[in-house]
């Protein structure tokens, strides 16, 4: 599920640090129909209820751009907090990304840097195994630190990225080359 703002006339993840008072619910197969809509030229509006509809609009390689650029960014932010990978237990664990969850890695990361830890040091850190189950699980310092570096290189692609697609719409020189750029 999405939310969706008439005020912003943006698209926003259930999960977003910051979610605009109007926005009203919109399913994932209707934010995918819209962003279509959009790409192919047509304006998303609320309707009189606040819904986001598409209408027709004369769009040009500027506004398309913004457009697109605008999509990129939201895909980027979903994927960033999709969850990140690390083998760091030995096994592949997906660990959870919203905003709470990469500062509270980042408060196990920087405890486990922390002089004199005694060997045995180890903190619960979400994470999901292989099998789909969701629990907290000890990592030991190197375990946390590793978990910590692995989210970073994920998240720093992830980053990277979206500007390297932002620079391709930006050069384009036409509308098609412009809806040609996707995540």
């Amino acid at each position: 599920m999405n939310k969706w703002s008439p005020s912003t006339r943006g698209f926003y993840a259930l999960q977003s640090s910051f979610i605009p008072a109007d926005a009203v619910e919109i399913t994932d197969q209707q934010k995918i129909d819209l962003l279509a809509a959009e790409l192919a030229g047509l304006e998303i509006m609320p309707d009189v209820n606040g819904f986001p509809v598409a209408q027709a609009k004369s769009v040009s390689l500027q506004d398309l751009k913004s457009v697109q650029i605008k999509k990129i960014s939201q895909d980027c932010q979903d994927s960033i907090i999709a969850g990140q990978l690390s083998s760091a237990l030995g096994a592949e664990h997906l660990y959870p990304t919203a905003p709470i969850d990469q500062q509270n890695l980042t408060a196990n990361f920087s405890s486990s840097l922390v002089p004199g830890l005694s060997s045995n040091w180890s903190t619960p850190q979400m994470c999901r195994d292989s099998d789909g189950v969701w629990a907290y699980r000890l990592h030991s310092a190197a375990q946390i630190q590793q978990v910590g570096i692995d989210v970073k290189a994920a998240i720093v692609a992830i980053l990277l990225h979206k500007y390297a697609l932002q620079s391709q719409i930006n050069a384009a020189t036409t509308i098609e080359a412009v809806k040609a750029v996707v995540w």
